[in-house]
């Protein structure tokens, strides 16, 4: 599958909702190939000038120590783009959700 990663050095991310596991559809927790699980985030993307988006990022590992209303950095951030049964859209996922502060920059 071929990788779109997405340069978010000019977007600010702001956590609107904080982790929720990711669902495998069965009522459990979803996990990666190699057990890691996987979570969920509600963020608002912002760039300057420009209005806000509110995209949903799928990431693996520990659940990030992040509250509603934190800027987060993201790491790797991927769109997917996807097409099922006639429905569209585009998936996002990064590699890490971590504080702004803990990067030393902001996002």
């Amino acid at each position: 599958m071929k990788r779109l990663f997405l340069d978010t050095s000019k977007a600010t991310f702001m956590v609107t909702k904080a982790a929720v596991e990711k669902s495998d559809g069965n009522g459990g927790q979803k996990r990666t190939r190699d057990g890691a699980p996987m979570w969920t985030v509600e963020l608002l993307a912002q760039q300057p000038g420009e209005g806000g988006l509110v995209i949903n990022v799928s990431f693996a590992g520990e659940k990030p120590k992040v509250t509603d209303g934190a800027v987060v950095v993201l790491d790797d951030l991927e769109v997917i783009p996807w097409n099922t049964n006639g429905r569209h859209g585009n998936a996002f996922r990064a590699s890490n959700v971590r504080p702004a502060q803990a990067s030393g920059k902001a996002a």
